[in-house]
């Protein structure tokens, strides 16, 4: 697929299901009211592989049976996607070297404009 900045087509953003963004906002606002708002940002540049464990940990939890986290009381895999995003802005803006790979991975990504 071609860079849909670079091709002027606009994201519709209808194709993704509203409950699924609101679950991932429901684990951002989870974050800023236990920690403060913006929090993950500081802590995923200094410590990004916390956010990979966190991402197994919700879906390990998930795979046994577990669908709901007992801390937060929202959904593990919400917390999961929510990781993955973390993940991927962390890669975005180049904020730990440790993330950084040369490889054709990092190569499509930049071809999206992620990197």
């Amino acid at each position: 697929m071609a860079n849909l900045k670079q091709s002027g087509i606009k994201r519709d953003w209808s194709a993704v299901p509203v409950e699924l963004l609101e679950a991932i906002v429901d684990v951002f606002q989870h974050g800023n009211d236990k920690y403060e708002r913006d929090n993950w940002q500081q802590n995923a540049t200094a410590k990004p592989h916390e956010y990979i464990s966190a991402l197994y940990r919700h879906v390990a939890a998930y795979r046994k049976g577990q669908v709901i986290d007992d801390d937060s009381g929202l959904p593990h895999l919400a917390h999961a996607a929510t990781n993955a995003m973390i993940l991927m802005w962390l890669d975005n803006h180049n904020a730990n070297n440790a993330t950084k790979r040369d490889n054709k991975e990092t190569k499509k990504c930049r071809s999206y404009g992620w990197r």
